[in-house]
């Protein structure tokens, strides 16, 4: 084989080979051509989805969304005439796409919606649209809230976020919008801002100061009378520190406030000392409240606070009336206890002489002088009484009872009581019970009984002849209450219509000249008047002058248990008189009558008895009263003397003077009480035996230790009662 054949079979095995390449590389680039066919149809399908995912997001949003593109893209830097473009731009920026949110926010549909132009949207303020795009396209984005119009004309609030298209060049297409209806949320802002406003108004207006403090020293917000006392607008103080207006000690004490606020969480009323724009120092009654956040922690303090410096002068002013005034009513007491005192003591002499003198052989002229200075010693006790418990009513200290009673008992005595001044005057005496008024009442009978003894006193005393007459009736209203009704009524001298007007005054009588004839302090009326009014009762007045007076008076009636049935069996049992008459107590035949005298006769059994008294004239008298007795006595001048008498001699009682020289009588009681608890005497009664009759005394001696009180001056009956009590 020639060279020239190798050659030719070389090269049939090349193009061979090279074939096989061919063919092998031929399907290669099928398979790669397929595999990219599939690829393709897998992207495209993925774009599909994507875009059809796009879509459905873009219809389904319900947020407006939509496209706008420029006819011809613009270019917007500072080269070109932006008023320019922005009047292209107006006329040639249409909306291409836009969703069905978009349409419900404008009321509009799709043909009527795409294609419109901002000329078209802003058509209601083309200005404001040429000032908003231009923020826009400077800017590449914009989120705004503004009011647009509805295709309707409606106006409407909107918020919207727009994003800016640009081409490879850098010129402006198009933009995408995302925007929503925020009208409703508009209308509560308004009505938020409207009411925040009017808030702020109050609060401007208010007097009290009202701020917050962040971070316990800084200023908040803060109100109008704050700014004022500061002395600056609000704006210039909000936001700065406390020591930028008050002094380093003011905002050191409002700082110790503050940190306890932080660390308790919990609102302190507190007052403090500022002073104001005008250098006053004031008085702050402020209060600070926490505010808490989610978390637990104080987030600011809240402060409100009221300017009380006039109101704590006030209140100074006040106490310092007060207590003024409690020295002086102590003053006006201390000097009525000691009037009280110094009177009872000297009378206590006067009053029991008399009953000793009394009890012994007299003439009838000397019977009537010695009953003439008992009765006179009665009336000044009376007087003294009347002041002193006048006194008490109007300082309060009065006290009503309610308890159980018996009426008819009680109006026999209040007419054996007055039957004796009856019939010293030739009057007749009478006293009538209605039936059906209960003969069982709850109420005050001690006050009751002195009101009577009052009221039918006064009547005797202005009378000179004819009658006095009480009279008893039940009242029944269906508006009202039930109640008795007391009447006294007289044939006496009569009180002017005017008097009557101010009768029920203190120290009030029917004129000047009627204290000087008929003596009395004008007290009486007025006390039963305050003692009516503290058992719920009223009393009043009907007279005509020179005819007679008409005095009444009622107490309410409360759960009566029992009733008079029998009118007649009552006169029976408590008025001893024939039960055909109606009339409780004729004293016609007693007239000229005399109190019998007193009896002194008592068994002491030869009682060893200490009295203590300072004065000599009592000495000499509460001996005499007490040998007539039957007592032995030992008479010791002061407190000091009597622990001695004690600690020598056994005493089956003692009466103690409360008021005495280097030990009172309160003391001595306390000392032997404490000799008896130790077991150096033996216990023994101890009856206070004083002068001292003011609200209190009674317990002031109960409280020193001892037994009983008897209030001078002292009358027998009442002594000679508390001896066999304390001596059985």
């Amino acid at each position: 084989m020639g060279k020239e054949e190798q050659d030719i079979n070389k090269l049939k095995e090349e193009i061979a080979h090279l074939q096989k390449l061919n063919t092998a590389l031929s399907q290669k680039i099928k398979l790669q051509q397929e595999e990219l066919a599939t690829k393709e149809s897998l992207y495209q399908e993925a774009i599909k989805e994507s875009e059809r995912k796009l879509e459905l997001f873009f219809q389904q949003s319900m947020d407006g969304f939509f496209y706008m593109m420029i006819d011809e893209p613009v270019q917007w830097d500072d080269t070109v005439d932006k008023e320019k473009v922005m009047e292209y731009v107006f006329k040639h920026h249409k909306i291409t796409k836009v969703n069905d949110a978009m349409l419900a926010q404008y009321g509009a549909k799709k043909e009527d919606f795409i294609g419109l132009t901002p000329r078209i949207l802003f058509g209601h303020d083309i200005e404001y649209g040429k000032a908003v795009w231009t923020k826009f396209f400077d800017q590449g984005k914009l989120h705004i809230e503004t009011k647009e119009q509805k295709l309707d004309g409606t106006t409407m609030w909107i918020e919207g976020d727009y994003i800016a298209f640009y081409d490879l060049e850098g010129h402006i297409t198009g933009h995408f919008g995302i925007q929503r209806e925020i009208t409703d949320r508009k209308i509560a802002e308004e009505k938020i801002r409207r009411h925040l406003e009017e808030l702020q108004i109050l609060v401007d207006t208010i007097e009290p100061h009202i701020w917050y403090l962040t971070d316990q020293d800084t200023y908040g917000l803060i109100n109008q009378a704050h700014a004022d006392f500061i002395g600056l607008k609000k704006e210039e103080v909000e936001n700065k520190k406390l020591r930028d207006f008050f002094t380093p000690e003011e905002v050191e004490v409002c700082k110790e406030v503050n940190e306890r606020i932080y660390a308790e969480k919990k609102q302190i009323k507190t007052e403090e000392v500022m002073y104001n724009s005008k250098g006053e120092k004031r008085l702050l009654a402020i209060t600070k409240t926490p505010k808490i956040d989610s978390q637990g922690k104080v987030e600011y303090i809240v402060c409100s606070a009221e300017d009380i410096t006039e109101r704590r002068q006030l209140e100074d002013e006040l106490k310092r009336a007060k207590e003024e005034a409690e020295v002086a009513n102590k003053a006006k007491s201390d000097f009525l206890a000691n009037m009280s005192h110094e009177i009872r003591t000297p009378l206590n002499g006067i009053y029991g002489m008399t009953e000793l003198l009394l009890d012994t052989p007299l003439r009838v002229k000397q019977k009537e002088y010695a009953i003439t200075i008992r009765e006179s010693s009665e009336l000044l006790l009376t007087v003294i009484n009347d002041i002193l418990q006048f006194s008490k009513i109007e300082a309060g200290h009065m006290e009503i009872e309610n308890i159980e009673f018996e009426l008819p008992k009680l109006l026999n005595v209040v007419i054996d009581l007055m039957r004796i001044s009856a019939g010293n005057k030739n009057l007749q005496l009478k006293c009538f019970i209605s039936p059906g008024v209960p003969s069982c009442l709850y109420s005050d009978p001690g006050r009751l009984r002195q009101i009577l003894l009052n009221l039918i006193g006064n009547a005797l005393k202005f009378t000179e002849e004819g009658h006095v007459t009480l009279q008893v009736t039940l009242q029944k209203d269906e508006a009202s209450q039930p109640c008795i009704l007391f009447e006294v009524i007289d044939t006496g001298i009569g009180i002017d219509d005017e008097v009557q007007k101010r009768l029920f005054k203190p120290f009030m009588q029917a004129d000047s000249s009627t204290s000087r004839k008929y003596g009395g302090t004008g007290l009486g009326l007025s006390i039963c008047k305050r003692l009516l009014e503290l058992m719920g009762g009223d009393i009043g007045v009907t007279s005509k002058v020179g005819e007679g007076s008409r005095f009444w008076f009622t107490l309410p009636l409360v759960d009566a248990p029992k009733t008079m049935q029998d009118n007649t069996l009552l006169q029976e049992n408590y008025c001893k008189v024939p039960p055909s008459s109606c009339n409780l107590t004729d004293v016609d035949d007693v007239a000229g009558r005399v109190q019998p005298e007193h009896n002194f006769s008592y068994d002491g059994n030869n009682k060893l008895l200490l009295l203590v008294e300072d004065n000599p004239i009592n000495q000499r008298l509460t001996k005499m009263q007490l040998e007539k007795m039957g007592f032995a006595i030992d008479v010791v001048n002061n407190g000091l003397e009597a622990l001695q008498a004690v600690a020598i001699k056994k005493y089956n009682l003692i009466l103690m003077d409360c008021q005495m020289p280097e030990m009172d009588g309160y003391e001595a009681t306390e000392e032997i009480r404490k000799k008896e608890s130790l077991g150096h005497i033996e216990p023994i009664n101890i009856i206070a035996m004083t002068a001292c009759a003011m609200e209190g005394d009674r317990e002031k001696c109960l409280q020193a230790g001892m037994n009983d009180y008897i209030c001078k001056p002292v009358k027998v009956e009442q002594l000679k009662h508390l001896l066999i009590k304390w001596l059985k």
